[in-house]
């Protein structure tokens, strides 16, 4: 998610701009899950134009609060309508968040007085793509470092920027403040077609999004039909990733995971009594065989093996980082990709079956039907 933070500029105070970068900045290293990496910008937030034309100003004032396409907002509306006009909204952007981070920091944010709110930004909006190319890109945040960029590795021109590294370290929040290399990214001599380019992107995002969430609500639906404990496999997976601060708790997630493969491999293809390669405890291997038999197309059915095969080396890699001492942004990153690569493989086998996964229901609230009817004597034990 990109995502904009706003703030009263007039009630910031004397040293402008450094309250709300602790606050903001430290709201979100805060956070012991965060491991992600974000390109940042700040700057006063430019809607009022030079030609003093107002009407134009408020309503480029609105069009920057749209939430037309969906946007999440906690931006108090009529507080900022006032101040934007005048450009008196201090701004700092975060490019690339989760959206659970971002909301978080948002939170922790509240309570802070000029604090006016966050807004989550799309490129395919012109007037916030306009506004966002008028704030400074200063650098990154990536896990508890803070990299100023910095156009040349030439040691003069790294000196006159020194005081760029001293003013993030006198802030408090990072670890370590060093430069990064950006060749001439953000600069004038930076020829990308803009504003195309950004938009371009902007499209190509909402449309892997779109893809990703056609997949995401075909697998729960057909899924949740086929096997009536997935629905609650997958909250708890989910929850658990949400939540999960620590390796021990990640390791959940893969546990999830797997019991949802496990699962799988019982409703495709059930274990053979007496087989030491295809027993109740060897789902990979009765997977791998549901996909053997179930295609004819041999580079199909291959990809789908590695698929399979990764998967399960991703889950056991996971569960043995539980065992060592390792940091969380290890481990978050690997329960991720399990999640997703569990949702992809789900999906690439309901292609190779061609149909829906035939529908079942619980055992065990079939079982409380019929003993309810021959209870109360609807039926007969031998029916």
């Amino acid at each position: 998610m990109k995502v904009a933070y706003h703030f009263d500029s007039s009630a910031i105070g004397s040293s402008y701009g450094d309250p709300p970068k602790v606050l903001t900045y430290g709201a979100l290293l805060s956070q012991r899950a965060w491991a992600g990496s974000t390109k940042v910008l700040y700057g006063d937030l430019l809607v009022a134009n030079d030609r003093g034309d107002v009407k134009r100003t408020r309503l480029a004032s609105r069009e920057w609060l749209s939430t037309e396409d969906g946007q999440w907002s906690s931006v108090r509306t009529r507080r900022f309508l006032r101040l934007a006009p005048q450009n008196g909204v201090y701004c700092i952007v975060f490019e690339s968040v989760e959206a659970t981070m971002a909301r978080s920091v948002n939170h922790r944010l509240r309570d802070y007085g000029p604090y006016l709110g966050a807004q989550e930004l799309f490129d395919s909006n012109n007037v916030q793509l306009a506004l966002v190319e008028c704030l400074i890109v200063e650098g990154r945040i990536d896990g508890n470092s803070y990299y100023v960029f910095v156009m040349t590795k030439d040691p003069i021109a790294e000196d006159a920027e020194e005081w760029k590294l001293d003013d993030v370290r006198s802030l408090g929040v990072f670890k370590e403040v060093a430069f990064e290399l950006t060749s001439g990214r953000f600069t004038i001599f930076d020829d990308r077609e803009w504003p195309e380019l950004p938009q371009r992107a902007a499209y190509a995002r909402r449309s892997l999004l779109d893809l990703h969430s056609t997949m995401v609500e075909r697998v729960m639906a057909e899924y949740g039909d086929a096997m009536p404990a997935f629905p609650d496999i997958m909250f708890a997976a989910t929850d658990a990733f949400e939540r999960a601060e620590t390796s021990e708790q990640f390791a959940h997630v893969a546990t999830s995971c797997r019991r949802v493969l496990d699962q799988l491999a019982d409703q495709l293809y059930p274990a053979r009594e007496g087989d030491p390669l295809l027993g109740p405890l060897q789902s990979k291997n009765r997977l791998r065989e549901f996909v053997r038999l179930a295609t004819v197309d041999s580079k199909n059915r291959a990809v789908v093996e590695r698929e399979i095969d990764d998967i399960f080396k991703r889950l056991s890699a996971l569960g043995a980082l539980n065992s060592r001492l390792v940091h969380a942004d290890v481990t978050r990153d690997g329960a991720r990709r399990c999640l997703i690569q569990t949702i992809v493989l789900l999906d690439d086998i309901r292609g190779l079956v061609g149909r829906p996964l035939p529908m079942t229901i619980r055992r065990e609230g079939l079982t409380k039907v019929v003993k309810r009817l021959v209870r109360d004597g609807n039926t007969s034990p031998s029916d």
